[in-house]
């Protein structure tokens, strides 16, 4: 069964091929190609027929004014075939300005809605010509995956085939991407964390403020500061709170005064060790001589 296309302000390449196809296999095609004589009324009605119930409302009121088939078809071709021009221009432009702007599968959605539209026209790309294009529209991060296309086999050079490997591609890089920014993400805050341990000043520990900083003393309980900061810490040796054993300022005083006198001592007692050598050998040397 004929399905009809109805003339409207986008499909006037394909409703005028339709139309041809229809008239010519009725035997009316002659009736727009040309003028009809008073003999030829009855096609040139059937013409009409065929035209005009084959456009929009809106179209049809350009054809009230015309008397014959071939004025409908003039009138047509004069309006359409401009607007169909400039419409191929504007079509044209749009492929060839276009830029990738992701995702791969809206980006090949766009050159495929062109292409159609295109075609639509009566004006084709032909597939060498489009591959180029998407090819030209990567960006840099897919420079590898174009080294690796132009060694595919020619036969296996086509759109589909360019699709779907794009679409894995992009796949790739995206997995990739993620790894390399939770890498940069872990080793960053691994630096900040090491920096700020050194940089941060004790002080900051003793503040009033100090009990927001979340860490907790082990010592104590409290907030604010570590345990070998804790200023509840008591020294076994003086009794003070404050510090420990190895840190007593009294005991490493006492040990340095204990430490002077203890060398007092021994050099003391070197001496007299020497003296009474001295003499036991003075002795001996005596009695020996007697």
């Amino acid at each position: 069964m004929e399905r009809a296309i109805i003339l409207n302000e986008q499909n006037w390449t394909t409703w005028r091929f339709q139309i041809s196809i229809v008239l010519k296999s009725r035997g009316l095609y002659d009736m727009v190609t040309a003028k009809c004589t008073k003999e030829e009324s009855d096609k040139d009605q059937k013409a009409q027929e065929l035209i005009v119930t084959r456009v929009e409302e809106n179209i049809l009121t350009l054809l009230t004014s015309c008397t014959t088939a071939y004025d409908m078809w003039e009138k047509l071709n004069t309006v359409y075939e401009a607007k169909s021009k400039v419409g191929i221009h504007l079509l044209q432009q749009k492929f060839y300005n276009l830029k990738y702007e992701g995702p791969m599968a809206k980006f090949m959605a766009q050159v495929e809605e062109l292409l159609h539209q295109l075609k639509t026209h009566g004006e084709e790309i032909s597939e060498n010509m489009t591959m180029t294009k998407i090819l030209l529209c990567l960006p840099q991060e897919y420079k590898h995956f174009i080294s690796a296309w132009e060694s595919v086999q020619s036969s296996q050079q086509t759109i589909k085939n360019l699709a779907a490997r794009l679409l894995v591609e992009e796949e790739r890089l995206q997995i990739n991407g993620n790894r390399e920014r939770t890498t940069e993400a872990f080793v960053a805050n691994k630096s900040n964390k090491s920096r700020y341990r050194r940089e941060l000043p004790k002080k900051d520990f003793l503040t009033n403020n100090a009990s927001d900083s979340g860490i907790k003393c082990y010592n104590c309980g409290k907030y604010g500061h570590f345990k070998n900061q804790c200023n509840s810490r008591q020294c076994n040796y003086c009794g003070k709170k404050g510090h420990l054993y190895n840190d007593c300022k009294l005991r490493i005083n006492k040990s340095k005064e204990c430490n002077k006198s203890n060398n007092s001592v021994s050099k003391a007692y070197m001496l007299l060790m020497v003296t009474v050598l001295k003499s036991q050998s003075y002795l001996k040397f005596s009695m020996f001589q007697t």
